[in-house]
């Protein structure tokens, strides 16, 4: 909890898994997506309406390689956006167990700062062009690493 304003900066559910058994998934990662999302607006509203859906992630653990691929829960970021621009560095991450649909981790990042207009930024073609004309490209051999 943030000590000055009492809000819920993160958690962390302890999940014991037993890692010979494969847990029974009663939750798809779209219905994760939406626990996820739905927990994350009841505790930060206005901050999710500035986010994006930046990644989800199936947790397997060690019974997919017994060849099963099912997810022990699901890994959710939202990443921040600043004038349309995408800040990953701050956002929202959720984990949702699988068999449960309970929110099991959650992290939230927000610094208090001032971002610069993103209206004087070059686009990616001028900043190729700019970055090429000082390290240009070049065909090599190499070595690939060698234990021995």
């Amino acid at each position: 909890m943030d000590a000055v304003n009492g809000e819920l900066i993160s958690f962390s559910l302890d999940e014991p898994w037993d890692v010979n058994k494969v847990p029974e998934a009663k939750v798809s990662q779209e219905e994760a997506g939406r626990i996820a999302s739905d927990f994350i607006k009841s505790l930060q509203p206005a901050r999710f309406g500035q986010t994006a859906l930046r990644d989800v992630q199936p947790d397997v653990g060690p019974w997919v390689k017994m060849g099963s691929p099912v997810a022990g829960s699901y890994s959710i970021q939202y990443a921040r956006l600043i004038n349309g621009v995408v800040y990953p560095e701050n956002g929202f991450r959720v984990r949702v167990n699988s068999t449960t649909g309970q929110v099991t981790y959650y992290e939230m990042t927000w610094w208090n700062t001032a971002f610069p207009a993103a209206g004087n930024v070059i686009g990616v073609e001028a900043a190729n062009q700019k970055y090429l004309s000082n390290h240009s490209l070049r065909l090599e051999y190499g070595r690939g690493y060698q234990r021995w």
